[in-house]
């Protein structure tokens, strides 16, 4: 769900973002999709948070140690901005990946976060567009956002959607290797019809 922010130019409230897009004004969504890189802020954060539920969605029965074996399948699914978010994660997993293969892993310099992500085993963005963080200087957070990914994923795109234009969310399905695409007639929401249910099940029966 992400995190409060306070919304003082709209009136609404409970707002939750997993970051904003600017530290004077958290309302300011100019730039989230405009193509140009900029800085999440608060994405640090958000990314530890997550790297905590999934340590332990991992753990064994002992409730202290991560279980590799009979864990079960580890899928995200992220709507809107947490598509975007989504992004970064399967971006956070990959790097992760090919340092576990290539064995450059650096304990000094490797993020404690990273490595969890590997057991993502696949991706729901529905609504999403490519995230553009551009991360200061002395961030902890660096993912390569332009990478080919080989997180398996499914890309829901509401043909309607003037939120999220549907061509973003294609150019986010094009950085994936393994990627599925199903569209619906509506706009930017979860859609709910059976066959969209039918397409989220078969993706994730798929991973199993």
């Amino acid at each position: 769900e992400g995190r409060p922010v306070q919304i003082t130019n709209g009136g609404r409230e409970n707002a939750r973002a997993w970051f904003t897009y600017n530290r004077d004004d958290p309302c300011d969504t100019t730039e989230s999709q405009s193509g140009r890189s900029i800085e999440y802020v608060g994405l640090e954060e958000s990314v530890d948070v997550l790297a905590g539920v999934l340590r332990e969605c991992s753990k064994g029965g002992n409730g202290d140690k991560e279980k590799d074996d009979d864990r079960g399948i580890l899928a995200l699914i992220g709507f809107s901005q947490g598509g975007t978010f989504a992004h970064i994660l399967a971006s956070l997993a990959s790097s992760a990946r090919k340092k576990s293969s290539a064995k450059e892993t650096d304990v000094k310099n490797e993020r404690n976060a990273d490595k969890i992500f590997e057991r993502i085993d696949g991706v729901i963005y529905i609504g999403a567009f490519p995230a553009k963080h551009s991360p200061q200087e002395g961030s902890a957070c660096h993912p390569r956002l332009d990478q080919s990914l080989e997180t398996k994923s499914l890309h829901v795109i509401g043909k309607s959607d003037t939120s999220v234009c549907p061509e973003l969310s294609r150019n986010l399905a094009a950085l994936f290797d393994e990627t599925k695409i199903y569209q619906h007639e509506k706009g930017h929401l979860v859609p709910t019809n059976s066959a969209s249910c039918e397409a989220l099940i078969g993706f994730l029966g798929g991973l199993c």
